[in-house]
């Protein structure tokens, strides 16, 4: 009896209660467990180049907060060139994907970021104050800022973040004194917990300012939170006060989407880049605020507008269970793995005379203007190459030419926005305000990151090809003129340009080839308004016979043949890209050479016809009627 007693007990109370309590913990330890889940996954490479594969850290998902961001396909990855790089939610400082978080490195002119944000809150902000010669001495010469020239600091932000002006950086931290006011960025940072980030000046020059994504992300909530007017000023077209117009020199401001940032380029960080967006990432219009940040990058235009495509096709944020019915915005991205570039060639530029008078007439001073029909065209390509006919300087004495250009440096920041990545200076009309307009335009080029093509400080520099690595492919250019000036002919102490009578002309090409995968050789060459001459001919079938893949002509001011020799492509003439020789149909238009190439030459080529209109703009790109 007492034993049916235990067993009745056993059966109804212990037995139950022991699986209800196993029952409790087990399922205590299943939600600690998934409430702990994250997802990431490690870095791949390729034989060819580095295939950058995301670290991603998404929100948790537990049964109190669903909400979060979610990978839609784990297999697709955007290719890079950048060495570090970070996605992070401005509103909520959650890192979507990064890598080499924590790595300093040089960060050139996103310092100048801090340098306005220490402006703003240590400084008063109406005070004018006087730019001194040392401010002005600073290498580089965005802002066209003068010794003695009073000017308010709250305007001195405007050339600072638009043009990235090393001068007004210099003169800002000078009101402070400069060193008190450097003292001020690193307690800033420090404040900020900017742990691995330190500034040796305000302009970015020093390779002593480093930093790295994470830190930056950190300056960028703040500034985002407590100083937006920085990033409300760098989505700025342009800024006027008083004899000043400064424009703004990031390509980024054309995209869709974008609501501001800073870029930085010197030879040790390489391209630089913090820029913030808003990408319709969740079901919601109002879309989700991100800062896309870069360091050490190849080519940071490209890197950035990958990590946005990838984070609006690849990513959503918003509640678990409706992830899977999130529908891209964009129809598709660029492939993961692309192994060739894009090249745009177009033929002469002159921004001087009547196409000057036009900017200041009707366009109120804005050369960016000019390009706004084919901004979208060019900045596709990888590379854009064109002739700049004249020196862009403030300096040098009129040669009294029979023509004489001289283009306006505030042209230089438009230049660059429309995609241009190399100039060739190798012309006749180089010379036309002297060697320090020469001098000066190699330096202003230079700074605003357009290589100069067929000149530079001495014969060494000069012979050697520009290279430009596009997806594993480098991209060489070199420049020559047929039509001089004899007189600046470079030499081993001396700037100036290559001629194509140098009687090394063909052991040039050569050697340049063999740095490269793809070699592009300019010429000046040919008569005005003219067809192809045999002097063309020749040096062009020479440059291709010694490794050339493209060559690329100006200086007729009018289109000629396309030629298909050997392996390669000659364009004796791409006509005028922006002149304004309104005389006659032939000179109001220009080709758009579209060239796709990869480690072995050529893959295909298409031309394209430009015509200007009344006021000197290149219109839309049409096909060319061959």
């Amino acid at each position: 009896m007492i034993m049916k007693s235990y067993k009745k007990i056993f059966s109804y109370i212990v037995f139950p209660t022991l699986a209800v309590g196993s029952g409790i913990l087990i399922t205590a330890f299943l939600l600690n467990f998934t409430s702990n889940l994250k997802l990431s996954w490690s870095e791949k490479n390729t034989a060819s180049a580095e295939i950058t594969t995301l670290k991603t850290e998404v929100v948790e998902v537990t049964p109190e907060n669903k909400i979060g961001y979610f990978l839609k396909d784990i297999e697709k990855n955007p290719k890079l060139t950048t060495d570090s790089y970070l996605i992070g939610d401005i509103d909520t400082g959650e890192i979507i994907f990064d890598k080499n978080t924590d790595t300093a490195f040089p960060v050139a002119s996103v310092s100048k970021l801090m340098t306005a944000l220490v402006a703003l809150e240590t400084l008063e902000m109406n005070k004018e104050i006087k730019i001194s010669g040392r401010a002005v001495n600073t290498y580089g010469t965005s802002g066209e800022l003068y010794a003695g020239e009073k000017m308010k600091i709250s305007t001195m932000l405007y050339p600072l973040i638009l043009e990235s002006s090393n001068d007004a950086a210099e003169a800002i931290a000078e009101t402070q004194g400069r060193n008190e006011f450097l003292k001020a960025m690193n307690e800033k940072a420090e404040e900020l917990g900017m742990k691995n980030t330190f500034y040796g000046d305000p302009s970015g020059l020093s390779a002593r300012n480093v930093s790295t994504v994470s830190d930056l992300f950190k300056l960028t909530r703040y500034i985002h939170d407590n100083e937006n007017q920085i990033f409300e000023i760098s989505k700025k077209y342009k800024m006027e006060a008083e004899r000043n117009v400064w424009f703004n020199n990031n390509k980024l401001i054309h995209q869709e989407d974008y609501i501001g940032g800073k870029s930085g380029y010197t030879d040790e960080a390489r391209k630089t880049g913090i820029a913030l967006w808003n990408v319709p990432i969740t079901e919601t219009p109002e879309g989700r605020n991100i800062a896309v940040i870069v360091l050490r990058s190849s080519d940071r235009f490209r890197d950035t507008m990958a990590l946005v495509n990838y984070t609006k096709q690849n990513i959503f944020y918003g509640e678990k269970d409706k992830a899977l019915s999130f529908v891209p915005i964009e129809k598709r991205l660029e492939p993961a793995f692309k192994n060739w570039a894009d090249l745009a060639f177009v033929g002469d530029i002159m921004l001087d005379r009547e196409v000057k008078k036009s900017v200041e007439r009707y366009f109120n001073g804005d050369y960016n203007a000019l390009f706004k029909n084919v901004v979208d065209d060019l900045t596709k390509a990888d590379i854009v190459f064109g002739n700049l006919v004249g020196p862009i300087s403030d300096q040098g004495m009129d040669s009294k030419n029979l023509y004489s250009f001289r283009m306006d440096p505030k042209a230089l920041p438009s230049l660059a926005a429309a995609g241009f990545d190399a100039l060739s200076v190798a012309n006749n009309h180089i010379n036309d305000w002297g060697k320090p307009a020469f001098d000066d335009t190699l330096r202003r080029l230079k700074e605003a990151n357009i290589m100069p093509v067929g000149g530079g400080v001495d014969f060494k520099e000069t012979e050697a090809p520009r290279i430009i690595e596009k997806n594993g492919v480098q991209i060489g250019f070199l420049g020559f003129s047929d039509v001089g000036p004899e007189l600046l002919e470079a030499s081993d102490n001396r700037s100036g340009i290559l001629l194509a009578s140098n009687p090394r002309f063909e052991e040039i090409i050569q050697n340049a080839s063999n740095l490269v995968d793809v070699l592009v050789v300019s010429f000046n060459f040919g008569v005005e308004y003219e067809k192809v001459t045999d002097r063309q001919k020749e040096l062009a079938h020479k440059a291709i016979d010694a490794g050339a893949k493209i060559v690329a002509g100006t200086r007729p001011h009018v289109i000629q043949d396309v030629e298909e020799y050997e392996d390669g492509l000659i364009l004796y003439s791409l006509g005028n890209f922006i002149f304004d020789q309104a005389f006659s149909k032939e000179t109001m238009q220009g080709v758009l050479a579209q060239v796709r190439v990869d480690k072995s030459g050529i893959k295909k080529h298409a031309e394209k016809i430009i015509k200007l209109n009344d006021f000197f703009q290149p219109q839309s790109p049409v096909e060319l009627k061959q």
